[in-house]
């Protein structure tokens, strides 16, 4: 997101997610991802997302057996990503 000056789940690609997690060489199942930005302490993030049903289910999902963080320095502050996800 950061190289190519960009904020969303889509890439500029067209990807989501599952594409760039599979591009990576890890066989999912499933796979969820969280965004945030400008957010300057990862305490404030953790709340947020858990303040937000969508996200919280993402952190939560039964199913989910793992997860990577990515931080990268944005034009607008701190790009802060988590994807949770199941191998297959």
């Amino acid at each position: 997101m950061s190289l190519n000056r960009f904020f969303g789940h889509c890439g500029t690609d067209g990807s989501n997610s599952q594409v760039r997690v599979r591009a990576a060489g890890y066989r999912d199942c499933l796979v969820a991802e969280n965004l945030a930005r400008s957010y300057p302490r990862s305490e404030q993030i953790i709340l947020g997302w858990m303040n937000s049903a969508g996200h919280r289910s993402n952190m939560l999902h039964p199913r989910a057996q793992g997860f990577g963080i990515g931080i990268t320095e944005g034009e607008k502050g701190l790009n802060w990503v988590l994807v949770v996800a199941k191998g297959c």
